[in-house]
């Protein structure tokens, strides 16, 4: 799968500020440099 956009709502946006100190554009330019994504037991992604 290739994430071509991301969308990220303002109350996700707050919370993932609040609770890691992340900002919207570093989520965005994470998730745009093709990340490795591992799907582990009971079909979690890591």
């Amino acid at each position: 799968m290739i994430i071509e956009n991301v969308l990220i709502e303002d109350k996700v946006k707050e919370k993932i500020l609040g609770k890691h100190g992340v900002g919207a554009e570093e989520i965005k330019n994470t998730l745009l440099q093709k990340p490795l994504v591992l799907k582990a037991k009971w079909n979690r992604m890591l």
